[in-house]
């Protein structure tokens, strides 16, 4: 499904809301949000593809790749955030540096799996990783490179779930001066 967005914020948003988001959050299938800034024809140039190693985000890498323009890059980006038990507020845990190096190597090796399964696809693809809060570094890497597309599974979390997690899916909707992907 495909949606556009006239990418109103403040006041103008809290009133009238977004059917973009509405559809995003509601519909059993991606759905592709673009905004009117958005000039595809051959495919996206570059394309940021956040990852936490889950079906719906292997689904919405895929998509990336069928996505891209010929020449085009993806970016594939891990965000994880350092657990409040690994800088001690409970005894008896690792030291955040074990816990923080720990971490990074597994991240390292689920991306390099990622990239052995999908770069013989498209080759010029990257993977990084950052322990920032997955909203916070999504944010920070589309402000550092001119991504035209952001592709990204979606958990589809409802109701009461969803309020108390929030949704980096429809964050990313929400804020990205890009178009955005989310894969189901």
């Amino acid at each position: 499904m495909v949606v556009g967005t006239h990418g109103r914020t403040g006041f103008t948003r809290l009133t009238m809301g977004s059917v973009a988001e509405r559809v995003t959050r509601r519909s059993p299938c991606s759905v592709l949000v673009t905004r009117p800034t958005s000039d595809t024809e051959g495919g996206y140039e570059r394309i940021l593809v956040p990852t936490d190693f889950s079906e719906s985000s292997e689904h919405a890498l895929q998509l990336a790749i069928d996505m891209v323009a010929g020449d085009g890059a993806i970016d594939i980006a891990h965000y994880w955030q350092t657990a409040f038990a690994a800088y001690g507020y409970y005894s008896g845990y690792e030291p955040p540096e074990v816990y923080r190096k720990r971490n990074s190597t597994y991240v390292a090796k689920q991306g390099d799996e990622l990239m052995r399964k999908y770069k013989p696809q498209h080759d010029r693809m990257t993977f990084m990783q950052s322990a920032d809060a997955p909203v916070r570094g999504i944010f920070e890497q589309l402000d550092a490179q001119p991504y035209d597309l952001v592709a990204m599974g979606s958990h589809g979390r409802r109701g009461f779930r969803r309020w108390i997690m929030g949704s980096v899916a429809e964050s990313t909707v929400r804020h990205a001066h890009c178009s955005v992907l989310v894969a189901r």
